[in-house]
Order: structure tokens, then sequence, then C-alpha cells
């Protein structure tokens, strides 16, 4: 692994965006022994979701919010995160991270998923 790696600001992929603003772009991915480790960079518009796939099983995503609220679903139970709280949960039922605020949210999540 490579000791430095900066990334600056607006670099990565976009792998989904809507009309209105919204999109997830892929920072960086990295494997760690068993585990392999992305970071992403979100931005929901107000009122838009996004519905992920259930993940293998033992991933887990932890998603920091920057600005706005972020309620997030998984397994028939729901929690909101509002700017400055970070969430974890277990990605292995399909999921959605959804707006319902006035405002933009953003957030960044680093997803851990085991490898192999």
């Amino acid at each position: 692994i490579t000791r430095f790696v900066v990334h600056q600001r607006g670099a990565g992929r976009v792998l989904w965006e809507t009309k209105s603003g919204s999109r997830a772009t892929l920072i960086d991915t990295v494997r760690l022994g068993a585990l392999a480790a992305e970071i992403w960079d979100w931005r929901l518009a107000p009122g838009e979701f996004f519905d992920g796939a259930a993940q293998p099983a033992g991933t887990v995503e932890f998603l920091s919010v920057l600005r706005g609220m972020l309620t997030v679903e998984a397994a028939h139970e729901a929690v909101i995160a509002r700017a400055g709280s970070t969430a974890r949960f277990s990605a292995e039922a399909p999921h959605r991270y959804a707006n319902l605020g006035s405002v933009a949210c953003e957030f960044q999540m680093v997803v851990l998923e085991p490898v192999g």
C-alpha cells in the first residue's frame, strides 16, 4: 500500500446521478487484507433517494453527514442522521439513503466489505 494518497475535491468517478443534482462519487478503493474499503462522496437533492442492493455478509457502511439530514433504511428499520453525525449499519439487506429534508444532503461513506 502506498503510504499517502491525497484526492482533491471533485476527484473520483461519478457512478450515479440524477437531473436534480444528486450523485454518488467513488473516491477510492483499497484492499486491506481480508477486507476491501471504498470511500464515497454523496449528494442527495431534497426529496431524492437511492436504493442499494444487499451487500455480501459482513459488509458494514459508515456514513458521515456533512450537510442536511439523511434517512437510512435497512431491514425494516430507519435512522435519521443530521449534519455532524455518523451512522454505521450492516448493509447485508437492501437499504435506502433518502433526503426527506428541504436542503441538499451531503455525506461521505466508507464501505468495508469482506473479500472472497
